[in-house]
């Protein structure tokens, strides 16, 4: 085990990592590789976008915790996206008595659930003081508030992103590895690469449907479908 360690590269003729360390850097050889390294945040390139905070690591939690105590009571903190992510943070600032509004460029929250649930949903979500912003997407974040697509103005003294997430398949690319056209490692029915000493498991690959033979990418919040993950991402 080898913590507060990064791998920089891969060389697959050589069959060897760079792995950043506190020291400088070392190479570690291997015989077969496994790539693990999951998914990121995805944060469109809109105006503004740099003020905006995301979800995923345990250092992101920490981030948010500190801006929120820089911020009075009662501040306004809009979240964009509807999903999981979306609604913990949504519930979770509320209770900590912000005024929170989140955003959905969909008709609705939580998109595998039937209309007649998400409508459950919204209603418990206003009952809890959020304000819904449903068919509206993010068009800019400014000074104290964001602007949405319509025109509307929202107050955001800090804005959340939680739209979805994107393979982290960096090192896949930078070894040369066969991706899909959504960036996820392209796997056969093995979990093996396009190099046949490296496997790649988790949010960053992309396998063949075992029914429909297309390319699926699953992330950690599993959707009915491969087609309706990919709507929703």
């Amino acid at each position: 085990m080898r913590v507060n360690s990064e791998v920089l590269s891969i060389d697959r003729a050589a069959q060897a990592i760079d792995v950043k360390i506190a020291a400088g850097t070392e190479t570690l050889n291997y015989d077969e590789l496994i790539l693990s390294p999951g998914a990121t945040p995805f944060v469109p390139p809109l105006p503004g976008v740099e003020q905006a905070l995301t979800l995923r690591t345990v250092e992101d939690v920490d981030a948010i915790m500190a801006r929120t105590h820089e911020l009075p009571s009662g501040a306004s903190v809009a979240v964009v996206g509807g999903g999981f992510v979306g609604l913990e943070v949504a519930e979770n600032l509320s209770h900590r008595g912000f005024h929170v509004s989140l955003v959905e460029a969909a008709p609705q929250v939580m998109a595998p659930l039937d209309t007649e649930i998400a409508a459950l949903v919204h209603r418990a979500l206003r009952d809890g003081g959020v304000d819904l912003y449903l068919g509206e997407a993010l068009a800019e974040i400014r000074q104290s508030k964001i602007k949405l697509a319509s025109g509307s103005e929202v107050p955001a003294d800090m804005v959340i992103l939680a739209i979805g997430v994107r393979p982290d398949s960096r090192l896949a690319a930078g070894a040369g590895l066969a991706l899909s056209e959504r960036g996820g490692i392209l796997v056969d029915e093995h979990m093996r690469t396009s190099d046949p000493h490296i496997y790649a498991v988790g949010d960053a690959v992309e396998k063949r449907d075992a029914l429909s033979g297309q390319g699926c990418w699953l992330p950690w919040r599993i959707l009915p479908t491969c087609k309706s993950v990919w709507w929703q991402m």
